[in-house]
């Protein structure tokens, strides 16, 4: 919040000094008791001066005098210099925050941008499985950290609606009909029968008799919508399976502007492939086309099989086409998938940038890893099963309406429904956000619903600590108010005012780990305030500033949260 404030005072005094422009850190020191910030501009510019990096920093530190903002400015060590901010700023900032809590900290590193963000991905027929859960949750962090700075952004969802696995399923349905649920039945009855005919005919397909080759025969009918047979189960497969995802968006807390499906995409796509075969991007192969990574460092790919069907990677390059026909001022396209599709999208990148560069210039992706239990091996239900994204939503849901009924909490049966599902929701999206996504994730049920630690559980629990204060405190007739009587700030409010440089690092790095980890952090420290602290003292002229305070940290909570996508809780 104040970096670029002190950057342009040592950028003055290295320029008053004849240092030339140095790439230098402005951190905050790990020991409080080291500054608010600290620099190593002193030894960055000692190799340029060929002179004691100490030496550097006491005239720069001489140089930089106190302002409204700098307090003291201090070297230490081998040439660090660190800078004090006055108690005054830090508590005008408490002040901020309380009388701006839905805008302090909003930024602007992408203002005037226009971004999408494609995520999650389920395909109707199949069960919503983990790396959905994954995906979702990752997707609507990134998205919501580039909202907060600024950025108009588009939700998109692009949905495997033609392909093997549908033919599989209608295999499948038309094999067990006679189990198929009414249409009065719950949609999640219906999806699990759905996923039943979906292993059956992935059995029978597995199996290469008889029954393959009617898989086979199904997938050319679904494709070309020949059978009208067919089209009807396929209809209603579909429509069962999106509204289901539907429930699952609204517990997560999701909602998409855009939905994409490869039966729209499939075709432009082939006929893309096709118009740049005769170009040269693309070549036969085997009674294939192909696109031939190798050339550029990657590898073979098909896109149109020798049965003349468009493989995902046509489908692909028909997404992302239109993706940007239809919305021609899109700055960026941010697609989250997992790690496994990572040399695929290389490919059909690759070949997109043959087609039209301007597209594959705006396009960034990322992966995922998997998500591991505790054990380090695949994630599996409480009965050892493998789990879905839904199960395991639903495992974690039952676990909490659980604890709720132990008797140390007073919630109606709607509040703690409510309640169970915002507190799975943050024991899950948490777990999934705190560690970098690019790698594989540890899921421990035990230590994602802990309300004591590193969990969003924790964070919902503090911020309804801060609540409850408050409210006892309007009880009494006691309001919030940074005036004349003050505490001295301590570590609590040495780190509110750091919450817009963490939300813009996240969105710049596209990491939200860096914003979990803060968070986590602020929790401590007011759980510790609270511990050592009478907040609630009529007598005591300072109380009002310490519910300011208090304002001010239930702010930040709800706000990262927000952006993380995660719930609050105003009473737990």
């Amino acid at each position: 919040m104040f970096a670029a404030h002190i950057r342009k005072r040592i950028d003055a005094a290295c320029a008053a000094q004849g240092i030339a422009s140095v790439a230098y850190d402005l951190k905050h020191p790990d020991v409080l008791a080291h500054g608010d910030y600290a620099t190593n501009v002193a030894l960055v510019a000692a190799k340029q001066l060929q002179q004691s990096p100490r030496d550097i920093a006491a005239a720069l530190a001489e140089a930089i005098t106190p302002d409204d903002v700098i307090a003291r400015v201090e070297v230490a060590g081998p040439g660090f210099i660190n800078f004090f901010l006055h108690d005054t700023v830090l508590h005008g900032v408490i002040t901020l925050i309380h009388e701006h809590p839905e805008s302090f900290g909003r930024g602007t590193l992408h203002a005037g941008k226009r971004m999408m963000f494609e995520y999650t991905d389920p395909n109707p027929f199949k069960v919503f499985h983990i790396g959905h859960l994954m995906s979702n949750a990752i997707g609507e962090a990134l998205a919501r950290l580039a909202e907060w700075q600024g950025g108009e952004v588009i939700r998109a969802n692009y949905q495997s609606d033609v392909g093997l696995h549908i033919a599989r399923a209608i295999f499948g349905m038309l094999a067990l009909k006679q189990s198929m649920p009414s249409e009065t039945a719950p949609l999640r009855e219906k999806t699990q029968w759905l996923g039943k005919c979906y292993v059956h005919g992935t059995q029978a397909d597995e199996r290469a008799g008889e029954e393959a080759k009617e898989i086979k025969i199904l997938n050319h009918k679904i494709f070309e919508k020949t059978d009208e047979k067919i089209n009807q189960l396929y209809t209603l497969g579909r429509q069962w399976s999106l509204a289901h995802f539907e429930e699952l968006y609204r517990v997560l807390g999701s909602r998409f502007d855009k939905f994409y499906f490869e039966s729209e995409v499939a075709e432009p796509g082939k006929r893309l492939v096709l118009e740049y075969l005769e170009k040269g991007v693309f070549e036969h192969s085997e009674g294939a086309i192909i696109f031939d990574g190798e050339k550029r460092g990657l590898h073979k790919r098909v896109f149109i099989t020798s049965e003349n069907l468009p493989t995902y990677e046509a489908k692909e390059i028909g997404l992302n086409i239109r993706k940007f026909r239809e919305e021609p001022k899109l700055d960026q396209s941010v697609i989250i998938t997992a790690q496994e599709q990572n040399d695929y999208m290389k490919v059909a990148i690759a070949a997109i940038r043959e087609i039209d560069p301007t597209v594959a210039d705006r396009m960034r992706h990322f992966t995922h890893g998997m998500m591991l239990g505790a054990d380090g091996k695949k994630m599996s239900s409480r009965k050892g099963e493998v789990i879905s994204g839904e199960g395991l939503l639903e495992e974690i849901r039952e676990e909490v309406r659980k604890k709720l009924t132990d008797g140390k909490h007073e919630f109606s049966a709607s509040e703690g429904s409510e309640v169970a599902d915002k507190v799975a929701v943050a024991g899950i999206k948490y777990t999934i956000l705190k560690q970098h996504f690019g790698k594989n994730i540890i899921f421990d049920r035990a230590a994602a619903l802990s309300f004591e630690g590193d969990s969003g559980p924790y964070l919902q629990y503090t911020y309804a600590r801060a609540q409850s204060v408050l409210r006892k405190a309007a009880t009494e007739g006691l309001n919030p108010s940074v005036g004349t009587e003050c505490d001295a700030p301590q570590t609590l409010e040495r780190y509110l005012y750091r919450f817009p440089e963490v939300t813009v690092l996240a969105a710049e790095t596209y990491t939200p780990n860096y914003l979990t980890t803060y968070l986590v952090e602020v929790a401590q420290l007011f759980n510790s305030y609270y511990g050592n602290t009478k907040i609630i003292d009529a007598t005591n002229p300072t109380t009002p500033y310490r519910l300011a305070l208090t304002a001010a940290t239930a702010h930040i909570l709800r706000n990262g949260l927000t952006i993380l996508g995660i719930p609050t809780i105003d009473r737990m």
